[in-house]
């Protein structure tokens, strides 16, 4: 935080996003769900599959602890929603930091989450549908 920010939007900050948890209400067709689901979870095997194909001694203890940080990585991007102020993201649609705001950098550090996290949320959504299409389905031919 520069002298700058600090001096100017002390008293007066302006208006900061918010990281929330995400509540997944889709209203979507089974089929779409299964669909989605069976990508999503393709994606998700995918890379220890590789990289155990692409190493010329594949460990499998290697491949588990991808597959698990994988997961670890999808559960946070789906529960976790960050939400910044685009309002307040810097100069000329954020292309520059606003030297002024301190709650300018904060909206900037949302926006890199949202960013970071917005792959794991489309797998996560793709794989909850899926076991929710799948579990409706088997209730309605008990």
């Amino acid at each position: 935080m520069s002298i700058f920010e600090w001096l100017f939007e002390r008293k007066n900050p302006h208006p900061v996003g918010e990281m929330s948890g995400f509540d997944n209400q889709r209203t979507r067709s089974k089929l779409s769900c299964i669909v989605t689901g069976i990508i999503a979870i393709g994606a998700i095997i995918s890379v220890p599959i590789l990289y155990m194909t692409r190493v010329e001694e594949p460990d499998w203890g290697i491949a588990a602890v991808i597959f698990i940080g994988e997961c670890l990585y999808i559960t946070i991007g789906y529960k976790i929603k960050s939400s910044p102020n685009y309002d307040n993201v810097g100069w000329a649609g954020g292309m520059f930091d606003n030297p002024f705001r301190y709650t300018d950098d904060l909206n900037r550090m949302l926006l890199f989450f949202k960013v970071v996290l917005m792959p794991g949320r489309v797998l996560g959504i793709g794989v909850v549908d899926f076991v929710r299409a799948i579990i409706s389905s088997e209730e309605n031919t008990s």
